[in-house]
């Protein structure tokens, strides 16, 4: 445990918003992430001081992440208002959105509360089983 705890201080420069550890029986995990939106956007301008250095790179990084990343809802944190939360998702778009629960673990996300509100009807459709349908063809 104490080396995988020394590899995710290592990432702190990197100003994760979140980082931890999980121990179960001989195996440990660590973790360390940064807020998707916030990366877009430093990427995005990054790319626009440097576009010159890199020509081959056609559209924003923001376009690609949104194009060809996935966005699960395990783990997630709530903000205290809502609407942030129903904001990002609409900025990352209900099409790259998948329910995910931790069951059967004690604190999984039950499907009736797994957002702090209830998402439209056609957006429900998608997050709660359209989109999964269509990225693994089922």
């Amino acid at each position: 445990e104490s080396a995988v705890s020394r590899m995710v201080q290592r990432q702190q420069h990197r100003g994760p918003d979140d980082r931890g550890l999980y121990s179960q029986g001989p195996a440990t995990l660590g973790m360390c992430r940064l807020a998707i939106m916030d990366v877009a956007w430093r990427l995005d301008r990054a790319w626009r001081v440097l576009r010159a250095e890199t020509p081959q790179l056609v559209r924003l990084p923001s376009e690609v992440l949104r194009s060809q990343v996935w966005l699960t809802t395990q783990p997630m944190e709530e903000p205290e208002n809502a609407s942030h939360l129903r904001d990002c998702m609409a900025w990352i778009g209900w099409d790259r959105l998948l329910f995910a629960t931790d069951y059967p673990h004690w604190d999984y996300d039950d499907p009736a509360r797994c957002l702090p509100f209830v998402p439209g009807p056609a957006e429900g459709r998608q997050f709660f089983r359209g989109n999964a349908r269509g990225l693994y063809g089922a």
